[in-house]
């Protein structure tokens, strides 16, 4: 069985805020593994989660979808 991460370093290896991962996971839009009150993150099942959540230039094209940036630093 992998380590599983804790929230500072799953945001860490997603390069979002810690803040935005824990809305993901309130809204139960990631995978999260909890022990108590304690969220945890199975690197796998992040792999998994990205890949399903990818969207490929083609489809971006046809589908006249793109990633919601706002541009903020």
């Amino acid at each position: 069985m992998q380590k599983l991460l804790d929230i500072h370093e799953c945001a860490a290896l997603l390069h979002i805020s810690k803040h935005k991962l824990y809305r993901l996971t309130a809204a139960q839009q990631i995978p999260t593994v909890r022990i108590g009150s304690k969220c945890l993150f199975n690197p796998e099942s992040l792999e998994k989660w990205i890949k399903e959540h990818s969207i490929e230039p083609e489809e971006e094209a046809q589908n006249g979808s793109e990633c919601d940036y706002q541009g903020r630093t």
